[in-house]
């Protein structure tokens, strides 16, 4: 695959969905391949990221990821097709909009960079370039609590000052 994105798995062609098909159009306004190859892993900077289709049958969140506009994403799917700059490959999901929550009464004095609460009611479903994923997170969902969390992974180059 270009830019960097190596896609990993057989490859299941088909039509697109409707709302796959609605979602690519987020990045393009014509999107006028109809028959893409859909993908549940793929390889970018290193990590192999996950679809959520992939992740539900090993029991473990590993679909939530931080893009270049520091916005949160959940991948559903991948797709890897030629909508009308070159063939690419896009993850197809929801972002995760950042809401307020104390964590104590004193939260002014422990506001964390590292732990983000986010809606438990996701967006609706669009298109990205894989190429604009940063890198996964941790996703913690509660029942005890009205939103969940999105833990950004810390790296020993991030410690590094």
């Amino acid at each position: 695959m270009s830019n960097g994105v190596t896609v990993l798995g057989k490859p299941v062609v088909k039509m697109l969905q409707r709302s796959h098909f609605v979602a690519l159009h987020s990045v393009t306004a014509a999107v006028s391949q109809t028959c893409v190859a859909y993908y549940n892993r793929v390889v970018h900077k290193g990590e192999i990221l996950h679809s959520h289709k992939y992740c539900r049958d090993l029991k473990r969140n590993s679909y939530t990821v931080r893009i270049v506009d520091d916005a949160y994403y959940q991948i559903e799917t991948f797709v890897a097709a030629d909508i009308g700059s070159g063939h690419n490959c896009y993850a197809l999901g929801r972002y995760l909009r950042q809401v307020p929550f104390h964590f104590c009464n004193r939260s002014s004095l422990l506001k964390s960079v590292h732990i983000v609460p986010v809606s438990k009611v996701p967006s609706a479903l669009v298109a990205i370039p894989v190429t604009d994923i940063i890198r996964k997170c941790v996703f913690i969902s509660l029942n005890s609590c009205d939103v969940s969390f999105v833990c950004n992974q810390v790296h020993i180059n991030d410690l590094c000052a």
